[in-house]
């Protein structure tokens, strides 16, 4: 994508990000919160999809396309934490 914007070869776009440490690490840790970030989009869109009543994990898997496992029921449960935190989504009764 970055090549794409840029109007550079997927081998030029490498090289620049391997050579500056900078770069690299910034994709590094944008790369490193990716899924989270993914699963807190779906969380949300599915949330409004669902005109604002009930999500399951595997509805927000599906729209990531990213299977369900230990890691990806970890980023949910974080989502749908973070946007109770904000106000964006009910709290669970318990």
């Amino acid at each position: 994508m970055l090549g794409k914007k840029g109007g550079f070869t997927r081998n030029q776009v490498l090289r620049s990000v391997s050579f500056d440490p900078e770069l690299f690490a910034v994709l590094q840790a944008a790369n490193n919160t990716k899924l989270e970030r993914q699963m807190r989009w779906a969380t949300f869109e599915e949330y409004k999809a669902s005109n604002f009543t009930f999500v399951t994990r595997t509805a927000i898997s599906n729209r990531v396309g990213y299977p369900l496992n230990p890691r990806s029921n970890a980023a949910i449960d974080a989502a749908i934490s973070g946007l109770e935190k904000q106000g964006l989504m009910p709290t669970k009764k318990k």
